[in-house]
């Protein structure tokens, strides 16, 4: 599996050079992020099992598989039309500025994955249109929907890309989600360890993340995410600090030792 860290390469100077761009971008719009961020929920349990509540155990599932899952329900303005329930399912994200996260992480986790919002554009991504209920925009995009329902439905027509995107909350409803500033990604997301750009894990298992990680890329026994770690309850500058840092991997443990030394002999 391909490791992740930082390098010397023209590559990983390029990537640094965009982290920062994006850094400086932060730093002089307190309103406006250039990430995105899944935050991960506890897993389900039985009635044997309670699950695990902090959401640990599904990020490490998701950052082992380098994927994630679509939302089991469908999302959007299609959502109803049958012949498009898969095309509606998307993962979700966050654009909240870093250090305004607190409401979202009380109804989600501590335990989150970051991504550029740039890398979501090129997955086929985007921010989330949210026409309120009451105005004529979304009226008219009702009409054009229910236009082309009357027809046999056209899977490749360029409506149903925008659908999954579209909203129409009802202001001061249950269900107007529109203070969560969301990114969608139809399908789900699979992605590369490179294009991890920061974890959000408790201060306290930061340290034992990254060796956690180190001993990864040094045995080749999994993807290894040696990237910025935040903790999603610091203060901004903390925030802008860390993301400008420059991971630096651990030696590797003794355990890690004998697990290669083990394959060798």
């Amino acid at each position: 599996m391909e490791g992740g860290g930082w390098g010397r390469t023209a590559d990983h100077r390029l990537r640094a050079e965009r982290r920062l761009s994006k850094i400086l971008l932060m730093a002089h719009d307190d309103h406006m992020s250039p990430w995105a961020v899944h935050f991960t929920s506890a897993s389900a349990g039985s009635f044997d099992a309670p699950g695990e509540e902090s959401g640990y155990d599904n990020m490490t599932s998701i950052l082992w598989h380098r994927r994630i899952e679509p939302v089991e329900e469908p999302h959007g303005a299609g959502r109803e039309i049958p012949e498009l329930s898969e095309a509606h399912r998307p993962a979700c994200f966050s654009e909240i500025p870093l250090h305004l996260l607190s409401p979202l992480i009380e109804h989600r986790s501590d335990y989150g994955i970051g991504f550029s919002q740039d890398f979501l554009l090129a997955c086929g991504g985007g921010r989330v249109l949210y026409l309120e209920q009451e105005g004529r925009p979304a009226e008219a995009a009702k009409r054009l929907i229910e236009s082309k329902r009357t027809e046999p439905i056209d899977p490749e027509d360029p409506l149903w890309e925008l659908t999954p995107l579209i909203e129409f909350p009802v202001t001061g409803s249950l269900d107007d989600w529109r203070w969560e500033r969301e990114w969608r990604v139809p399908g789900g997301l699979a992605f590369d360890v490179a294009d991890v750009a920061f974890l959000f894990i408790p201060e306290e298992l930061h340290h034992k993340a990254l060796q956690f990680f180190s001993d990864h890329k040094f045995a080749g026994s999994g993807p290894a995410y040696i990237c910025p770690y935040i903790d999603p309850r610091w203060g901004r500058s903390r925030i802008e600090k860390a993301l400008a840092e420059v991971p630096v991997e651990l030696p590797p443990s003794e355990a890690a030792v004998a697990e290669r030394m083990s394959w060798i002999f």
